[in-house]
C-alpha cells in the first residue's frame, strides 16, 4: 500500500506546522502481483479523527458518483473500532480508512494524531465510466 511511504514523508516534514495533509495516486502490486492504481491520503493534526477521515472519503466517493457501504474493519495499523472498509456493489472491497494507532504513529517518529485512507483508484475510474 501507499500509506507507509506517505508516513515516512510526514516524518521527514514534521518540522513544518500542522495541519499537514498529503495525497498520492500511485501504483501498488496486488495479491496477484498485478499493478493497480491506489489513491491514498493522510492528515496529521491535533483534531484528526475518524469522523474527519470519513468526511474526506465520502466526499471523494460522492464526487465520483459511487454507491457504497461502510463496515467496521480490522487493520493492525489502525485503532480498533476506528477503522472502516468501503464496499461497493456486491460487497466488493474498494478500500479502508480511519485513525492510525498511536503505536503506528510513534513507529514513524510522529507525535500527533494521523488519519488515513487508501482505495483502489482503478475501481473508482471503472465506476465513473459505468455511470456515463
Amino acid at each position: 500500500g501507499l500509506i507507509p511511504s506517505m508516513l515516512r514523508m510526514l516524518a521527514d516534514n514534521k518540522h513544518h506546522p500542522l495541519p499537514q495533509q498529503i495525497f498520492e495516486l500511485g501504483i501498488v502490486a496486488d495479491e496477484s502481483y498485478k499493478n493497480t492504481y491506489h489513491l491514498a491520503g493522510l492528515r496529521s493534526s491535533a483534531s484528526a479523527n475518524f469522523t474527519a477521515c470519513k468526511s474526506i472519503v465520502e466526499a471523494i466517493l460522492r464526487d465520483c458518483g459511487i454507491s457504497y457501504d461502510i463496515n467496521e474493519f480490522a487493520h493492525p495499523a489502525f485503532v480498533k473500532g476506528r477503522c472502516a472498509e468501503i464496499l461497493t456493489g456486491k460487497n466488493h472491497h474498494l478500500g479502508f480508512f480511519g485513525e492510525l494507532h498511536p503505536k503506528t504513529i510513534s513507529n514513524f517518529s510522529l507525535e500527533h494524531p494521523v488519519i488515513a485512507f487508501e482505495m483502489k483508484a482503478d475501481n473508482l475510474v471503472e465506476h465513473m465510466i459505468d455511470r456515463e
